[in-house]
């Protein structure tokens, strides 16, 4: 099997990659609920709160550091109060079933993880589309760190100078330090959310360093939807139309004219006849 097969295999075995979707939907529904473009939000505050929301729900379903539960069912052990606080009824309904302990913390350098077995994974949003061209150069030295780990199926990979990537990034273990067990193989959750469209996209795979825009990925694998994202819950209306001034739309009453032979004496005598 290759590294792939074997990593998705035993993700959805242990219902790893239905909790990640769950965690998408719930952040990113939450996130364009609270979009306002009216008030002064942008595509960076919709990245932002996604973000944080994608880290909350994390360790929601997989009880993690304040939603740590301490029975494996959620109903039945303390803190669920803690654990169902903010979302909607939903979410509740639908949140995944997931041991506490089966998924741990693996921070990266301070930047959030989370570990299954020998699989951690670490969040990075892209912009709409552009999964396959995820300027990982560009991104924090944790990310480039990581898309420079050398991948079963590569002898060596060489930096646009010739020299190898090993030389030129320290490894995934020098970067963790103590904080992090380094036998575990890290991947990347790579999640977008359009403003305009309220479309999302959501892979996990093993990242490439790509410098000269060589591609992102050794292997990726689409969480939701098809080719171009999947439809999400949608953003928050846009700008109202003007609206036409309000009017009177009671009917006009009936007039009715009279006719000579039907007027009174002081009627004629108005009329001067």
């Amino acid at each position: 099997m290759t590294e792939r097969d074997e990593a998705l295999s035993e993700l959805r075995a242990g219902g790893i990659l239905n909790a990640l979707r769950w965690i998408q939907e719930s952040a990113h529904a939450r996130a364009t609920q609270d979009f306002d473009p009216a008030t002064g939000h942008d595509q960076a505050v919709l990245g932002f709160n996604a973000f944080k929301l994608m880290c909350d729900r994390h360790d929601r379903v997989f009880s993690c550091q304040r939603f740590a539960l301490g029975s494996p069912s959620p109903e039945a052990g303390e803190g669920f109060d803690v654990l169902v606080e903010g979302l909607t009824q939903s979410d509740i309904d639908t949140m995944p079933s997931i041991a506490p302990g089966s998924v741990v913390r693996s921070n990266l350098s301070q930047s959030p993880g989370w570990r299954f077995g020998r699989w951690r994974w670490l969040l990075a949003s892209f912009e709409f589309g552009e999964i396959d061209r995820i300027p990982w150069p560009r991104k924090s030295p944790t990310k480039r760190k990581v898309a420079a780990q050398p991948h079963p199926d590569q002898f060596m990979l060489l930096g646009v100078d010739g020299t190898s990537i090993s030389d030129a990034f320290a490894t995934i273990g020098d970067l963790a330090g103590d904080e992090v067990e380094d036998d575990a193989i890290t991947l990347v959750l790579a999640h977008s959310l359009d403003r305009h469209t309220g479309l999302s996209e959501l892979y996990v795979g093993r990242s490439a360093l790509n410098p000269g825009g060589a591609l992102a990925w050794h292997w990726k694998e689409p969480l939701i939807g098809g080719p171009g994202g999947t439809p999400g819950t949608g953003l928050k209306p846009g700008p109202r139309q003007p609206i036409a001034p309000q009017t009177n739309n009671v009917p006009d009453a009936p007039v009715r004219l009279r006719s000579k032979s039907a007027e009174g004496p002081r009627d004629q005598a108005a009329s001067g006849a």
